[in-house]
């Protein structure tokens, strides 16, 4: 008897923990539009990585929007030639990728109603047991027959019960990046 009780305990247990996990609270952020402005070389050179920033728009202030949440939003560019319109499981740092966070640009100028951003970003590469920098060699290599480098404005909301934030794509020439490699 007592047998059946623990089974029962634990299969509502379980259940009630399945239904919270499951019924994670939407965070009622639309998905912003984003656009990228420019890829370039940071202006001050680091001695040892090689950081670039991506100035981009949004037809939203996502940056607010999330941070109002106790959000941390990133931008994050996939490395792999995959699908351009990439889900929350593609955004694993296991695979060489490109990251970095981002801040309100003030000093570019307004215009059409837009939210301008710059995000200093680095390319990474994981090999499962850590994680490293690409070298531009590397770099070159892993973006060779690739015309456009897929990215997006995420936000994981870790120990929340909010769903992942994901923007809508953005395209980065492969061109624009080899050019700031170049520079």
């Amino acid at each position: 008897m007592k047998s059946i009780k623990n089974r029962t305990a634990f299969l509502i247990i379980s259940l009630v923990v399945f239904i919270f996990v499951s019924c994670s609270m939407d965070h009622k952020i639309p998905k912003a539009k984003i656009k990228l402005l420019n890829f370039i070389p940071l202006a001050e050179k680091h001695p040892v990585l090689d950081i670039y920033n991506v100035n981009f728009t949004s037809d939203i202030a996502i940056d607010s929007l999330l941070k109002e949440i106790k959000g941390n939003p990133y931008l994050f560019c996939s490395l792999n030639n995959g699908n351009i319109d990439f889900d929350i499981e593609d955004t694993s740092i296991d695979k060489p990728h490109l990251l970095g966070s981002f801040e309100k640009a003030e000093h570019i100028l307004k215009k059409e109603k837009l939210h301008h951003y710059v995000a200093e970003v680095i390319f990474y590469n994981a090999n499962g047991v850590s994680e490293g920098y690409l070298s531009k060699e590397q770099i070159k290599k892993q973006i060779s027959g690739i015309e456009c480098i897929s990215c997006k404005v995420i936000n994981r909301f870790f120990m929340d019960t909010r769903k992942p934030y994901l923007s809508n794509p953005m395209c980065i020439p492969v061109k624009d990046i080899l050019t700031a490699l170049d520079q």
